[in-house]
């Protein structure tokens, strides 16, 4: 009891403890959300928003005191901690974790756990890297060149008074992770020959503060969009506000497949350039975030099996800016296509997204024989 104790102890001690003490909170103001940052105090600007770094000692104080709280607790008895698992339970655990021959790994839907044959979960990853047209194979590490770039870009921007230091710093990663590529079993689509979502490790990466920035500049963009959707409560949200649906009108879900891998890259980069410059943000910030967007896009490797690969279109689910960009691509596909349909406009009564899903009251179906916006 008492050895179980010490682990469990020692491991929320060690996850108290895994980051940088001298790292600070980056309070965004459009924003509740706070991430991590560099580790000097300063100003961040883009667009007369000013970014304050706050130091986060009195959040590690708190995290100490209620550590030393729970502690205490245990110690005098007041708070029982005990194994949930029974022996067998424990045992079963410790014979899957020690089986090399399986692999698992959380669903990509339903929230289950899924436990598959390694060689067939390599063989999935393995038939996706072999399309071409998505991936490519590089002879090595490209981190070395990708500095070199950023920091090509930030010199030009710092120079232009576009940046500042503070900002230069922060955009910089000078103990980047090597991105790592996995899939998401998606078992929900087949039991027998399972497909898998890929998904890029990109946290830490050489290009995760340039997704982090480019991630809360878009944000507060995307949320004005027409068709945006926050999360499920604001969904029921503009379900409860709709008073009056006629009879006649049927209800539709539908999703874009692959959205993202799928979005070539010139079209992504001209959308989101549009839509930064719907905003008062004056031309060479836009600039600054195109040419971040690009060199993301353009420069988004991984490793699998010791050896690397290139993502040479769309963009990788997992990185931070993924979900804007692909809300802004598709945003822009909506104000130039879709709404701009006579078939849209007069049957179309709901139209809401959440990224790649779509949901959309349609009124007087049977009175068209053909239901396709675009022609």
């Amino acid at each position: 009891m008492c050895d179980t104790k010490t682990a469990f102890l020692t491991r929320v001690e060690v996850e108290i403890w895994s980051g940088d003490v001298g790292s600070r909170l980056w309070v965004c103001p459009w924003s509740h959300m706070m991430i991590m940052g560099g580790a000097k105090k300063g100003i961040l600007r883009l667009n007369g928003i000013i970014m304050k770094w706050y130091t986060s000692d009195k959040f590690i104080s708190f995290v100490q005191k209620s550590f030393q709280c729970l502690r205490n607790d245990i110690d005098r008895g007041s708070l029982f901690y005990s194994p949930n698992l029974t022996p067998e339970e424990r045992m079963a655990v410790r014979s899957l974790k020690e089986d090399s021959s399986i692999i698992m790994k959380p669903a990509d839907k339903g929230g289950a756990l899924v436990i598959m044959d390694k060689s067939l979960y390599i063989l999935e990853i393995m038939r996706q890297l072999s399309d071409t047209s998505i991936y490519l194979p590089l002879q090595k590490d490209p981190t070395s060149d990708i500095r070199h770039q950023i920091d090509t870009i930030l010199k030009k921007y710092t120079s232009k008074g576009v940046i500042d230091s503070e900002t230069c710093e922060f955009l910089q990663n000078k103990n980047p992770i090597i991105p790592v590529f996995y899939t998401l079993p998606k078992v929900h689509k087949n039991l027998r020959n399972i497909p898998g979502r890929p998904i890029v490790t990109s946290t830490n990466s050489i290009l995760s503060p340039l997704a982090i920035f480019l991630e809360k500049v878009l944000t507060p963009i995307i949320q004005k969009t027409d068709s945006f959707i926050l999360d499920t409560g604001a969904f029921f949200s503009v379900i409860q506000g709709i008073h009056t649906i006629p009879l006649d009108s049927i209800l539709v879900t539908l999703d874009v497949k692959d959205l993202y891998t799928s979005i070539p890259h010139n079209e992504g980069i001209n959308s989101t350039s549009r839509l930064l410059r719907s905003t008062e943000m004056d031309g060479d910030q836009v600039d600054l975030c195109i040419d971040l967007v690009r060199l993301i896009l353009t420069s988004n490797f991984f490793l699998f099996q010791d050896n690397f690969y290139l993502q040479i279109r769309g963009t990788a689910m997992g990185s931070n800016v993924a979900p804007q960009y692909a809300n802004a691509y598709m945003a822009d596909f909506e104000e130039n296509i879709i709404y701009k349909q006579a078939l849209f406009r007069e049957n179309v009564i709901v139209w809401k997204r959440y990224i790649d899903d779509v949901f959309c009251i349609w009124e007087a179906l049977q009175r068209h024989s053909q239901c396709s916006l675009i022609s």
